[in-house]
């Protein structure tokens, strides 16, 4: 019999309706990848109506802990294949994130040997709360639900309500990457402020933030925040081919 950890996110009934938009068997297949963290079963909580995930139990941190408590973090070249075979993957199963940020990024413990540099998690769940905020908005209570989600990683055209593609997680990742460069987010201040300035206006450039950043890692990393999707990279595979040559 195959034994494995595993790890059960729990949501409010009041999520049931934005939950049953959401195609997770296609999510859960996705999940199938080392950079990614596993998600085994999506469901409704048959006596309480409240849906649940059950995943793949990771031993370890996030990075946007790691991030907050200013402790070493792994190699930028690890972050960066990691999550770019990631979403690579994710995209060539159909599935788009939508969600890339420190806080769905999983560092191992260092005790933790065979795991990967990293593993992406919360496959759906961006996207199940943000169904759940526009439908609580319509109602009126929805202004804490928009507290869940994650301003400074989203790209413009989700901000400006146009949804999600492959470009979009491609932007998401380029502002975490970009943060594990510089030392800090492009854009900062009020949410409401971030949203502006990422739809509004370009990135400061990375080597005015920390001048170690090479002009070509400079450069990959700005195609990868353009905020016209049309002219980031077309695939997470190309972003990952264009940083061997910028690091």
């Amino acid at each position: 019999m195959l034994e494995r950890q595993i790890a059960v996110r729990l949501f409010g009934r009041e999520f049931a309706d934005a939950f049953a938009k959401i195609r997770w068997g296609g999510i859960a297949k996705a999940s199938g990848h080392p950079a990614i963290v596993g998600m085994f079963d999506a469901n409704l909580d048959k006596s309480s109506g409240s849906p649940y995930l059950i995943m793949e139990r990771f031993p370890g941190v996030s990075l946007r802990r790691l991030l907050q408590q200013s402790a070493p973090l792994p190699p930028f070249e690890g972050v960066a294949t990691w999550l770019l075979d990631a979403i690579a993957h994710l995209h060539n199963e159909g599935v788009v994130h939508g969600g890339v940020a420190p806080r769905h990024l999983m560092v191992p413990f260092n005790d933790s040997p065979g795991y990967p540099q990293i593993k992406l998690s919360d496959l759906g769940v961006t996207k199940l709360i943000g169904l759940f905020a526009e439908g609580a908005l319509e109602v009126g209570y929805g202004d804490n639900a928009l507290d869940q989600l994650d301003f400074t990683y989203m790209s413009p055209e989700q901000l400006r309500g146009e949804g999600t593609s492959a470009r979009s997680d491609i932007y998401s990742a380029g502002v975490v990457l970009y943060e594990l460069s510089t030392g800090q987010v492009p854009f900062t201040g009020p949410a409401h402020m971030i949203a502006f300035q990422q739809m509004q206006e370009p990135p400061p450039r990375p080597s005015e933030l920390s001048p170690g950043v090479s002009p070509a890692l400079e450069q990959t990393l700005l195609t990868a925040l353009a905020r016209d999707p049309t002219v980031r990279f077309t695939t997470a595979e190309d972003f990952k081919a264009d940083l061997p040559r910028s690091i």
